[in-house]
């Protein structure tokens, strides 16, 4: 991560009037499926605002905003052009079985917003799955479109001007990011398994339940 870290620096304040687009196309590459970390180049440039270039704060924030909701689009074209091929890749045919995408999709139909809402604060890729299976499932690209706008506009505010804030108080910011990011993802896993184990509980109990003779 020290290495990402040097190598952002560098791009955004050596090259301070290329920064805006450096911002904007990462979003970018990640969407296509690079190993880029958009919430490392978000806390990163919220804190170089911050401390070193705060005359690029607005430009970096909206780049970063354009960048990072043409990034879902980007993800939902490749699910949706592509989706059959990618599935039978053994790495996302693991992440993505079709059962997993049915029911993906039946979420997006029955919460809407609230899937891509909650999907933009989870990181490790999950993003990237929701915007590729929201493009496998067919979904309306002007629906979400809309949705994602609102969800993408929240998280991206949220991260950067949150971190623009504890940057003036802790030099060493990103440098945490990978902390903070897994203790979201472990809370994003364990709530998940705790909503399948009570609903294999619930199943079980009514079988139970359902097999004693009547008195």
């Amino acid at each position: 991560m020290a290495s990402i870290l040097s190598a952002l620096n560098i791009l955004i304040v050596h090259y301070g009037q290329h920064a805006p687009w450096v911002v904007f196309l990462l979003p970018l590459l990640a969407g296509c499926g690079f190993p880029v970390s958009i919430d490392l180049v978000v806390v990163t440039s919220a804190a170089l605002t911050a401390t070193i270039i705060p005359k690029l704060a607005w430009a970096l924030y909206f780049s970063l905003l354009s960048g990072c909701y043409l990034s879902a689009w980007v993800a939902y074209w490749v699910g949706r052009k592509y989706g059959l091929q990618l599935l039978k890749m053994p790495f996302l045919r693991k992440m993505l079985p079709s059962n997993r995408v049915e029911r993906i999709r039946l979420f997006y139909q029955k919460h809407g917003c609230l899937t891509l809402l909650v999907g933009r604060f989870i990181p490790f890729g999950v993003r990237n799955c929701l915007f590729i299976t929201a493009g496998m499932s067919r979904l309306p690209f002007g629906k979400f479109m809309m949705q994602d706008g609102l969800a993408c506009a929240l998280w991206t505010s949220v991260l950067f001007f949150s971190s623009h804030l504890l940057s003036k108080h802790c030099l060493f910011l990103p440098h945490y990011l990978f902390i903070f990011n897994l203790g979201i993802f472990c809370l994003f896993a364990i709530t998940v398994i705790g909503i399948i184990c009570y609903k294999r509980y619930t199943l079980i109990k009514r079988a139970l339940v359902s097999q004693k003779p009547p008195r």
